[in-house]
């Protein structure tokens, strides 16, 4: 379950880490690649600078979504946002350098990409941490502050390259380490979410089937903080039940089923219109389920 609120405390540090990495990620995207690009090839900077740019942007394209996949499904004893903050930052901070030491322009791409691939990773773990650690009637406030980042990690990385344009090797790596000092400082605060390893995680929570035991116990792991309808069927009697909205977290749930009514058998004659019997055919039994609605009981009893 979600605290009920979060603190101020929070709310800073998680903006601090946004906001590092955007100086981290979008000074070298503004300032300090298409120096870097001029420096190596005067003579066809901006037809090197436009193809690292573009290449680049297509591999945050495809790794947000691809690291943020893998996050939610990361079931490491350190929480399941803190390896991806931890290694992306480190990992971006290594590709830069890469980058502010490139003596080609094959060497600035190739660390550029792999800078892509390691801030996107923070990205998508930074952006999975509200919805994990704020609760919803904060998120709307959280998120306001969170829209501030970007521009202020636009005007800091200005003013630091401003601050040591003597060295290109400081106009990457510093933007880099104040990102990551934030970064970590998040990290190494956050009470983050452990996933249960022996718990599935589904693509679609509506799809999430689960077996009862012996007892009539059930546990569904991985799920949002947020409330969800319970349907149960029983593949004997096909006959299904509808719970009441429950919330994600609750340990006492118990839902009902009106005990079947079901007849011995069902027998009967197939024959042709001329009321001749068929032998050897097939017959199959097909029913909607017998659906009712119950309520559901958080008492334990």
């Amino acid at each position: 379950m979600l605290p009920t609120r979060v603190g101020w405390r929070f709310v800073v540090l998680y903006a601090l880490a946004y906001t590092g990495t955007w100086i981290a990620l979008l000074t070298p995207v503004l300032i300090t690649i298409a120096l870097k690009v001029r420096q190596l090839t005067p003579g066809e900077a901006a037809t090197n600078h436009s193809l690292v740019l573009s290449i680049g942007a297509f591999f945050a394209l495809a790794s947000n979504p691809l690291f943020g996949r893998l996050s939610d499904r990361t079931t490491s004893r350190f929480g399941m946002r803190r390896p991806w903050l931890i290694g992306g930052v480190l990992g971006g901070a290594v590709a830069l350098l890469v980058v502010a030491r490139a003596e080609t322009i094959a060497t600035v791409l190739m660390g550029w990409c792999l800078a892509q691939l390691s801030f996107n990773a923070v990205l998508a773990a930074l952006v999975a941490v509200l919805p994990d650690q704020v609760p919803t009637e904060q998120r709307g406030t959280v998120a306001g502050v969170l829209g501030t980042c970007m521009p202020l990690g636009q005007l800091a990385g200005t003013y630091v390259v401003q601050a040591v344009a003597g060295s290109t090797l400081a106009m990457f790596m510093v933007p880099a380490l104040i990102g990551a000092a934030a970064i970590l400082l998040l990290a190494v605060t956050l009470p983050d979410r452990r996933l249960d390893s022996t718990q599935p995680v589904r693509d679609t929570v509506s799809w999430y089937w689960v077996a009862a035991d012996a007892d009539g116990r059930f546990e569904l792991g991985g799920l949002d903080d947020r409330r969800y309808t319970l349907r149960v069927l029983d593949p004997k009697t096909l006959q299904s039940t509808t719970s009441q909205p429950v919330q994600a977290g609750d340990h006492d749930v118990r839902i009902e089923m009106p005990a079947p009514a079901l007849f011995a058998k069902l027998a009967g004659r197939i024959t042709t219109v001329g009321d001749r019997p068929v032998a050897g055919v097939s017959l199959q039994l097909r029913t909607t389920c017998f659906e009712t609605h119950t309520r559901v009981r958080l008492d334990g009893t």
